[in-house]
């Protein structure tokens, strides 16, 4: 083939017509030379003209550099680009500024490029003669082309030649280098110390371990298992991999990696060696996993070596495992008989409709029959897979530990939606984190108001559960955020109004003397001492202090977030940029909610509404009871002479300073990085919050955050401003969130304002949700869960950090059930709150959601009236 008497005539027209140094060059100057003088002198005369013409310009370029660096004794450099040339010097070689007469100066990478209109005149010559030469150029090089086309089947000929002297002289190099061996073809498949082809050559010299392998008329059907204790992770899938590949170089005339290899001729290969999806076909790894099996199956015959890996992985264990023994036998029957079918496909007729999916028995095996599994294969697995269903349901019966592990499935089988860019939130859970993360519940603030409405007995059960959120969040902060820095803070509460400040001591009498366990570990400090102490301006009045708890939120929330992704990717989905826009509820046709958003819809059996200040955008009827107020929020660089003073974030602060409508701001300070003070307050009132997107704050409020720590803490105890670490002018600061001064960012959030002051908790009537409960069937009713319904956690009138977590713990334990327990703690050591108690027992009564408590919140005439500061502490509630 490489002796074409065609390939000569091929030759003689290359030499011919283009020069022996004629190849691809690489930019530049080189590269336009190498296409001007691709083709011989004397080819075609006007092509010769056209070169010499360019040569004569290159040269007038090249005496024009010369004269321009004597003449301004520059190290000029010429140098080619697409448009020309131009000329270059060294920013280090040049003393002040350029000479006269250079054109289109420009700065790059410590040197100047430019150019002179003298230098430009030729250029346009220069380029002339090139355009001309590579017209001219082309047109020989396109008809020689053309001509070497008439001959291009001897060119395919030798290519196939080369190409198989090149595999047999490669088998034989890397026989030699690698110490293969010559197999034999016999009637077993015996290989001893047989290596990786592959492996052997990426693996250091000595580290991969031989195997041996054996398959013959007596044993031919064989199962390779890992130890038990590392089966997923023990080689077996590269032990396949090698037997296919020795057996493929072979059965192609290759010598193989072992010390003795023997094989059988076989008539096909037939593998199923990955867990991969099928895109293209629109197959599931498990559909692709069984369409491969079937076509296994079909075309298998005594002489074909078959591999195959996890087999039945792709569906649940029982099914897998039946469906695996059926196919196993058939493969050792083909072996005996000789005997298959070759009946492939695989089609689906199933219609998506509304609902909630009833649990179908053994999917997995009518996926299987689907891809047209034999029907002795799919008898036989059916029988093992029921088997081992009905082993496992007893088992599972039978242990306490399976009851909860179906409570635990069962709840984190959630869609969770999240957006801040839409006025409607979400169900679901719309968690808001732009907080300062001030865990400092309300207590004697709010004690006696509590007392005179609802009872003392009722007041101390909810101050009760607001303080169990301290140790609550600081152990949930512990074993799921540690970077949240969930820690113990010393609260202060700063007074600069004596009449507040009276009214404060006041209150707290009350509360020491009706709860004074609780109250053991405030201390009222007034006058020069407080200002000492805590680094206040001369304004303030005193101070009350106590314990309390602070913590990164964004921190928090999203490290349990990514382990509840992690650990359930299959039972909890987070949804962000996702609204919730509306909700259809149930009807005769679907006995299932509707959730309506811009990507699609979403049904389901259970809706809870997490979602605070928006909850009434979804449930209608609690929007006449809790609207929507925005506080600012800031991240401030403390004061040079602060940060110590502040017990390096182990000090938080609220600062109280006009009576008249009880307003408060709050702070407190990060441990890390620049040790930011997160101060917040700046009420912006309530009404038509659709109108900004959160984030965004009100310029007054701003204003005021921004310029209050400096009067709060006085002139002298914050000092001159910190010190940043962005770079002033630095590019890069453009592309950061963060500003530069003693504000880095500022933010607005919204807060619910609760009707009665109380959140809003548990199941929601029909009549207030707007949507019908769905009918008692057997498609939705669970006898380990409630009925399905809509939940609601929402309205805590600014107090989220301690009242959010137990009270959507509570819906949670009413979703799943198992609210009438008494057996479920806190999982906090050494809290007494809710130890042997229900749900409904540690939970506050006046928190649950209900048509009455509805009635009764809006006839309160003081809701839509209130001022800056009523959300929160010194709250002042509806009398009855």
């Amino acid at each position: 083939m490489v002796s074409d008497k065609r390939l000569a005539l091929i030759v003689d027209l290359i030499s011919d017509n283009l020069n022996e140094e004629a190849g691809p060059v690489k930019g530049g100057l080189a590269a336009v030379n190498a296409r001007v003088y691709a083709v011989k002198a004397c080819r075609h005369r006007l092509l010769d003209v056209a070169r010499e013409t360019f040569k004569e310009n290159v040269c007038d370029i090249m005496q024009l550099h010369s004269s321009l660096c004597e003449k301004y004794e520059l190290p000029m450099i010429l140098l080619y680009q697409e448009s020309g040339f131009v000329f270059t010097l060294k920013k280090d070689g040049l003393e002040g500024e350029l000479p006269k007469g250079f054109l289109n100066v420009t700065s790059q990478r410590g040197r100047w490029l430019f150019s002179s209109l003298e230098l430009k005149k030729l250029n346009a010559r220069m380029k002339d003669s090139l355009d001309e030469t590579l017209i001219l150029s082309n047109k020989i090089i396109q008809d020689l082309v053309a001509e070497i086309l008439l001959y291009s089947g001897a060119l395919y000929a030798a290519s196939e030649a080369v190409a198989l002297a090149d595999l047999l002289w490669s088998f034989a190099h890397t026989s030699i280098m690698r110490n293969y061996v010559r197999p034999e073809f016999t009637g077993t498949l015996a290989v001893k110390a047989g290596r990786h082809p592959i492996l052997e050559t990426v693996q250091a010299a000595g580290t991969l371990v031989p195997n041996d392998i054996y398959c013959c008329e007596a044993s031919h059907f064989q199962i390779v298992q890992g130890p038990k204790a590392t089966g997923s992770m023990s080689g077996k899938s590269t032990y396949l991999r090698q037997t296919g590949l020795l057996a493929i170089m072979a059965m192609c005339g290759c010598f193989v990696p072992a010390e003795y290899a023997s094989f059988r001729i076989h008539d096909a290969l037939l593998a199923r060696l990955s867990n991969d999806d099928d895109t293209e076909k629109n197959l599931s790894t498990f559909a692709n996993e069984m369409t491969t099996s079937a076509m296994i199956l079909g075309l298998a015959t005594p002489k074909t070596l078959v591999l195959v890996d996890e087999l039945g992985r792709g569906t649940a264990t029982v099914e897998g495992l039946g469906i695996a023994h059926a196919i196993a036998e058939e493969l050792i029957r083909i072996k005996r008989t000789g005997k298959s079918t070759t009946k492939l496909g695989m089609v689906f007729k199933y219609r998506v409709v509304d609902g909630i999916l009833n649990d179908l028995a053994h999917y997995g095996l009518q996926l299987a029959a689907l891809a047209d599994l034999p029907d002795d294969v799919m008898e036989e697995g059916k029988k093992v897979a029921m088997a081992l269903s009905d082993l496992h349901a007893q088992q599972e019966e039978q242990s306490e530990a399976g009851i909860i592990a179906t409570h635990r499935r069962a709840v984190l089988r959630v869609r969770m939606m999240y957006s801040r860019k839409f006025q409607y939130p979400l169900a679901f859970g719309a968690v808001i984190i732009g907080n300062g993360g001030h865990i400092n519940p309300p207590l004697y603030h709010d004690y006696e108001d509590l007392k005179d409405y609802l009872g003392a007995c009722a007041a101390q059960h909810i101050i009760r559960f607001r303080l169990a959120h301290l140790p609550i969040l600081r152990s949930v902060g512990e074993a799921e955020s540690p970077t949240a820095d969930c820690r113990e803070v010393e609260a202060v509460d700063v007074y600069y109004d004596e009449e507040t400040f009276n009214e404060a001591k006041r209150l707290l009498k009350v509360y020491k003397s009706e709860m004074p366990r609780e109250a053991e570990p405030y201390t009222c400090i007034e006058g020069e001492v407080a200002r000492k102490r805590y680094n206040l301006s001369e304004l303030a009045i005193g101070c009350i202090t106590t314990t309390a708890g602070a913590v990164h939120p964004y921190h928090f929330v999203t490290s349990i977030f990514s382990r509840l992704l992690e650990d359930y990717p299959k039972h909890f989905h987070l949804y962000t940029g996702t609204p919730c826009t509306s909700i259809t509820g149930p009807s005769q046709i679907s006995a299932c909610y509707v959730l309506h958003t811009p990507r699609g819809i979403i049904s389901a059996s259970h809706v809870v509404h997490f979602t605070n200040a928006h909850v009434g955008a979804l449930i209608p009827g609690l929007a006449r009871v809790v609207t929507q107020v925005r506080e600012t929020m800031s991240a401030q660089r403390p004061g040079r002479n602060l940060p110590l003073k502040m017990a390096s974030g182990r000090r938080s602060y609220v600062f109280y300073d006009n009576p008249s409508q009880k307003s408060f701001d709050y702070l407190t300070q990060l441990r890390g990085g620049e040790q930011e003070l997160m101060f917040g307050g700046g009420f912006e009132g309530d009404g038509a919050m659709g109108c900004k997107s959160s984030g965004m704050y009100d310029i007054h409020s701003a204003a005021l955050v921004s310029g209050a720590l400096s009067v709060y803490f006085g002139a002298a105890n914050w000092g001159a401003e910190g010190p940043s670490t962005i770079p002033d002018n630095n590019a890069e600061s453009d592309r950061e969130p963060w500003a530069a001064g003693r504000v880095k960012a500022l933010w607005s959030g919204e807060m619910s304002a609760s009707a009665d002051e109380f959140p809003w908790v548990g199941r929601v009537p029909p009549s207030i949700c707007g949507r019908p409960a769905p009918p008692l069937t057997s498609n939705n009713t669970n006898p380990r869960m409630a009925s399905s319904a809509e939940w609601v956690a929402a309205g805590y009138s600014g107090e989220g950090m301690v009242h959010a977590w137990l009270c959507a713990r509570a819906v949670a334990l009413m979703v799943l059930g198992m609210d009438g327990r008494r057996d479920l703690d806190m999982d906090v050591e050494g809290l007494p709150f809710g130890a042997g108690q229900t749900v409904h027992e540690w939970l506050p009564a006046c928190y649950m959601i209900s048509e009455a408590r509805l009635k009764r919140a809006s006839r309160n005439q003081n809701f839509q009236k209130r001022g800056r500061g009523t959300s929160g502490k010194m709250k002042v509630y509806p009398r009855r």
